[in-house]
């Protein structure tokens, strides 16, 4: 059965199996022109943080933890402004009604200039519709007419012709 080992111990004996002789540090060092001591401190980086790649967090993992940062300065406005992540301002009371005062009155202008102007159009499309339709006409001499045949009124007063509404002339022809 094979036994599981972590990640550390992983490193820890991969690292033993490079370094096993002292000689083997100081022919590399030799061979890249570096000296022993520097060689030997990134040795022992490499031992601290070898089983990272053993590990099974992936890189993005690793690069995405979060530190904990305090920043000292002088000016607090600038300190709370990273700490929160955007800069505290107050509100600006002033400066809302001025902007809200102008966007009403835009407004209110607005729709007093179009109060004119939607009733001119609707008067001059109107005015253009009666010029251009002969419904109004008929329809005018047709109250015309009926207003002539059912009211009293002279005809001709020096022959004596009278009018009578056209009712009353019918019911007077059948009861005569």
């Amino acid at each position: 059965m094979p036994v599981n080992y972590t990640a550390e111990l992983k490193a820890k004996i991969a690292i033993e199996a490079l370094s096993k002789t002292n000689d083997l540090v100081s022919e590399t060092a030799k061979k890249y022109d570096i000296s022993t001591s520097e060689l030997t401190s990134w040795i022992s980086e490499l031992q601290e943080n070898a089983h990272r790649l053993f590990s099974d967090q992936k890189e993005s993992d690793i690069s995405s933890e979060v530190f904990d940062v305090s920043i000292e300065s002088d000016n607090d406005t600038f300190v709370a402004a990273v700490n929160y992540g955007a800069e505290e301002e107050g509100l600006d009371i002033a400066s809302i009604t001025k902007w809200s005062v102008l966007g009403i009155a835009a407004v209110i202008v607005f729709i007093v200039a179009l109060i004119p102007f939607s009733q001119f159009a609707f008067n001059s499309a109107l005015d253009d519709a009666n010029l251009n339709s002969t419904y109004y006409d008929i329809e005018k001499l047709n109250e015309d007419a009926n207003a002539t045949l059912n009211s009293y009124g002279v005809v001709d007063g020096e022959s004596g012709i009278y009018r009578i509404p056209i009712d009353e002339a019918i019911n007077k022809m059948v009861s005569d």
